[in-house]
């Protein structure tokens, strides 16, 4: 048995699924990203490419977007059939439908050459339900 470590910088390696699923996403995306910058008081970090991390603020403290306003803006940016709204405990993020961190750790596990089979890659990654994936 062998054992993989990770450390020091670790930098992410984005395999896309298929062009076109990519273009379809970052379509999707740059509408989300449009809809919220029209609501008063709705940060979005600009930091993200692959999502669209939005977020309001109360004090100095940041605060997701509520169920329904997030389920509202899918609807009118026209995005509702191909990205999801996830609530963390600072933020609202809006991803592609299908994706998250378990399909990730799966294509990770592919690259590294690891076989489920045989040994299987164990991670716990974030602060939303569906990081549980």
């Amino acid at each position: 048995m062998s054992t993989l470590r990770l450390t020091g910088t670790f930098t992410a390696i984005v395999t896309p699924l298929s062009a076109d699923a990519e273009s379809v996403d970052a379509a999707a995306l740059d509408a989300v990203r449009v809809r919220l910058s029209s609501l008063e008081g709705v940060e979005v970090d600009e930091d993200f490419s692959g999502a669209v991390r939005a977020f309001r603020r109360t004090g100095a403290r940041r605060r997701p977007l509520g169920e329904e306003e997030s389920q509202a803006v899918l609807v009118a940016s026209g995005t509702a059939e191909t990205l999801r709204a996830i609530m963390g405990e600072e933020q609202t993020d809006f991803s592609p439908r299908g994706l998250d961190k378990g399909r990730a750790l799966d294509e990770l596990a592919r690259c590294l050459g690891v076989d489920r089979g045989e040994r299987w890659l164990a991670a716990a990654i974030g602060d939303a339900e569906s990081d549980a994936a």
